[in-house]
């Protein structure tokens, strides 16, 4: 079969399991697509990649839809060099150099000196991490490496540090606890959530309950988990300083937790303002 027009797409549509939408959504943001061949660049480039990381055909369909430009690197000047160049800083065994790939597929188009490099030592030297730490810390939430430093991550630590007033050695060690809130929104949920517990935890000590737990709870988010979960604390007449605890709970359990422990009435006329809330009717 020539390799070209319709025929390339529909194999690649084949080999990925692709439908028209998802397709149409890959040419789009990488066009470059277009221009490679089936067989001498796309499959070599796709069996090489899937060998190299022990990838499942799901989990490689999920990193080129993910990451669609992938395909227009080249395997043995760009993504080999890159992988061992990872998998090398970072001591990462072949199970944990796959997570972080799958985690965040993109990875493999950014330059590792230009870009890598500096975000793992500038994360490195501002929390003062050894290299097993740093190690620790990617592997347990490698999207961080998607983030940028001075934009999002710097703001992010300094903001934690100085509202719950943790030291050098706390942040540090709350981090490596709780990862997760580095890849949360600042202005849209860690912001919003402290300023919420200081209010309603005694004494505004949010920093007693995240060294007694973790950051975790700060993470939830604000305006689907959150907020209306204070409001039930409210509408029952709960001690808010009991919510930390149960945030990591799905929406059922939390629930059924509530219509255990307060009166029907309070939990009724909660559901009544959350079905409200929810619909965008109670701001």
């Amino acid at each position: 079969m020539a390799d070209h027009g319709v025929g390339r797409y529909e194999r690649l549509k084949h080999r990925l399991k692709l439908d028209d939408a998802e397709m149409n959504k890959m040419i789009t943001s990488s066009p470059s697509i277009v221009g490679l061949s089936y067989e001498d660049n796309i499959v070599p480039k796709l069996e090489k990649m899937q060998h190299r990381l022990g990838l499942s055909d799901a989990e490689l369909r999920k990193m080129i839809i993910s990451s669609p430009q992938i395909l227009g690197l080249s395997y043995e000047d760009n993504i080999v060099p890159k992988l061992e160049k990872m998998q090398c800083r970072l001591e990462l065994n072949d199970a944990e150099l796959r997570k972080m790939m799958i985690s965040l597929p993109s990875i493999l188009s950014y330059s590792y000196e230009a870009n890598i490099v500096p975000s793992l030592e500038k994360l490195q030297h501002r929390l003062e991490l050894s290299d097993a730490e740093l190690r620790k810390l990617i592997v347990s939430k490698p999207t961080i490496l998607g983030l940028s430093f001075e934009i999002n991550i710097a703001p992010k630590i300094s903001f934690i540090a100085s509202e719950l007033d943790l030291s050098q050695e706390e942040i540090c060690a709350e981090l490596m606890k709780s990862s997760t809130i580095l890849t949360s929104s600042l202005e849209n949920t860690v912001k919003p959530n402290v300023a919420l517990w200081k209010v309603g935890l005694p004494g505004g000590d949010v920093k007693a309950v995240v060294v007694d737990s973790s950051l975790r709870f700060l993470c939830s988010s604000y305006r689907h988990k959150t907020f209306p979960r204070a409001e039930a604390f409210r509408f029952c007449g709960l001690a808010l300083s009991d919510l930390p605890s149960k945030m990591a709970w799905t929406d059922a359990r939390f629930e059924e937790w509530l219509c255990a422990n307060a009166p029907r009435e309070s939990v009724n006329a909660w559901r009544a303002w959350a079905a409200e809330y929810r619909s965008g009717l109670v701001k």
